[in-house]
């Protein structure tokens, strides 16, 4: 009986603490995608070498893409398990390029 109240208690300390973590990432998630906004989608800490090549490629003929039919659910399908990632860059991360 007191295993299963330690296991009930130990649950709900790490659901808090996982929500808690969750919602951080998510708040600073949106406060950079708000950022990127207000800034016009642009950042001085990525490199774009494609650009170089921008006339080009803006020149190249469209072609279409291959249609792609996933395989139909099955009893035995695998699927990942779902997990937080979370990769965004902070400012601080990365010196301003001028």
């Amino acid at each position: 009986m007191f295993v299963f109240e330690f296991t009930a208690v130990q649950n709900m300390i790490f659901t808090f603490f996982f929500k808690l973590l969750l919602s951080k990432y998510l708040d600073s998630l949106w406060a950079q995608t708000q950022k990127l906004r207000k800034d016009k989608w642009e950042t001085k800490c990525i490199r774009r070498p494609y650009l170089a090549f921008d006339g080009i490629l803006g020149e190249a003929a469209i072609h279409p893409l291959p249609t792609f039919t996933p395989p139909p659910h099955t009893d035995e399908s695998v699927y990942p398990v779902p997990k937080v990632v979370f990769r965004m860059f902070d400012y601080t991360d990365a010196p301003e390029v001028r």
